[in-house]
């Protein structure tokens, strides 16, 4: 079985007048992922919870199993991690934040895994639960990443590991950028880019695999700014077809169950196989 894990950064949002009241995902062309939500499960979740800040600094420890309440101590000290300037304790007087452990992922989960992102948060993140942290020549995080170079990636570490999270910034890039259209066309090439050529070369190959697909947070084209409200969440198993029908997008995810806490999607993902549940 492999597990694949897709964050499209800030690509949910509120309905925008330029868009007929659509929000950009329900404007955005996105065939495989809304087949993902037709056989699979689409509900709404809270990766922020307040009161801490609603960003992907809380976002991601979230979608990573980890509550943010319990780890979070700032931004600078995951950075850091993707740098290897991590030390074993210590405060950080550059930037806010003290040092933080993380739960390792292979002792958790019984299993390896890698992270292909263009966000030094993301890699660290992953770094400091234990799994590999893969950079992509030319991914930028903007509209203009390397999107076959992070494809070709993604797929080499599921021949190694049975795990992989895939992260794409360029939807929050461009929403801070005032870029509607280039946040639309970003969760377009998420999808078509990325997530049909790597559920076509799974289905291909045999390879059975369940899929987390999610928004970290919302970034919303009338502010530029990021909010902490519920966002949707796809689960998606190719061994299932749930026949809810239906796409992927903020009002679908409403209309699904509400998931309080998304550090415990992680969890779902992963079919039960927390050893240690209990820590979280």
């Amino acid at each position: 079985m492999k597990y694949l894990l897709v964050i499209g950064d800030g690509m949910a949002d509120n309905p925008v007048p330029q868009l007929h009241n659509k929000t950009p995902l329900q404007a955005a062309n996105i065939p495989t992922i809304d087949r993902m939500a037709a056989r699979g499960l689409t509900g709404s979740t809270v990766n922020c919870p307040p009161p801490l800040p609603a960003g992907s600094e809380t976002a991601i420890l979230s979608i990573f199993g980890c509550d943010p309440r319990r780890y979070f101590t700032g931004r600078s000290p995951m950075e850091a991690a993707a740098a290897g300037k991590m030390p074993a304790n210590g405060i950080w007087f550059w930037a806010e934040g003290t040092a933080i452990e993380l739960p390792d992922f292979p002792a958790q989960y019984g299993m390896k895994g890698a992270v292909i992102s263009a966000v030094p948060l993301c890699h660290g993140i992953g770094v400091l639960r234990g799994l590999e942290m893969v950079e992509v020549e030319g991914a930028t995080g903007e509209l203009d990443t390397n999107f076959p170079g992070k494809l070709e990636a993604v797929w080499n570490k599921l021949q190694q590991y049975d795990f992989v999270c895939l992260h794409l910034e360029a939807p929050d890039e461009c929403t801070h950028n005032g870029d509607l259209p280039g946040k639309v066309q970003a969760i377009e090439w998420l999808d078509s880019k990325l997530v049909a050529p790597l559920l076509a070369r799974l289905e291909a190959a045999g390879l059975d695999h369940r899929v987390l697909l999610l928004s970290d947070h919302k970034t919303l084209t009338a502010t530029r700014g990021h909010d902490g409200d519920p966002v949707p969440f796809l689960l998606y198993d190719s061994r299932q077809d749930s026949g809810n029908g239906g796409v992927y997008d903020e009002a679908a995810g409403e209309q699904g169950p509400f998931v309080e806490n998304g550090c415990v999607l992680l969890d779902r993902l992963l079919d039960g196989k927390n050893n240690c549940s209990a820590n979280q």
